[in-house]
């Protein structure tokens, strides 16, 4: 399980200069953080959801 750091924004733009959501996200791979994360951002932000969006997915650490 790792932790990743999930950061949205306008398409085109850096999403870590300028977020409109970020998140951090326990998941088994950077896939699966992406998944969750644009899933969750999906629901927490209806208004954005159809907008063209970048998003990125860091990893922070690992837990053993």
């Amino acid at each position: 399980m790792a932790l990743f750091i999930v950061t949205i924004g306008y398409k085109g733009q850096l999403a870590s200069e300028s977020p409109l959501w970020r998140h951090e996200i326990h998941a088994e791979s950077v896939e699966e953080a992406y998944r969750i994360g644009k899933a969750q951002f999906e629901a927490e932000r209806p208004d954005l959801a159809n907008e063209p969006v970048s998003i990125e997915a860091a990893s922070g650490y690992v837990e053993k």
